[in-house]
């Protein structure tokens, strides 16, 4: 980084980013229509390499962040399991792994995301 100008000014920040554990309590849907599981499968069979790890082109990798962090955020001590007890709301939807996948199950991409906003309506 000392090459670089230093690290940038968010990063020297880091200290004043609230632990984990502060969180508000959330709720994450897990409704079908927001589940990517199989997404995950089809994207490994179409491609040969699971999502999260597909290096095949510098951006690919990066664009699956939404994965690393629905699967924290499923563990997290903060969520509460009824949608009462939340005070924020996780709609975990990774439009990028469904539409790199395609059809899936039978199922296509855009009709997944109708189908997730059409449960959120």
């Amino acid at each position: 980084w000392k090459e670089c100008g230093g690290l940038p000014k968010v990063a020297q920040e880091l200290g004043n980013i609230p632990k984990l554990g502060s969180l508000p309590n959330f709720y994450v849907y897990t409704d079908d229509q927001f589940g990517f599981a199989d997404l995950l499968g089809c994207y490994k069979e179409k491609f040969g390499v699971h999502a999260w790890e597909d290096e095949r082109m510098w951006e690919l990798a990066q664009n699956t962040g939404a994965l690393w962090l629905h699967m924290s955020l499923l563990r997290h001590p903060s969520r509460v399991k009824r949608p009462e007890d939340a005070k924020l709301f996780v709609v975990p939807i990774d439009a990028y792994v469904s539409f790199k996948a395609g059809t899936c199950g039978g199922i296509e991409h855009r009709e997944r995301m109708e189908a997730a906003l059409k449960k959120l309506s």
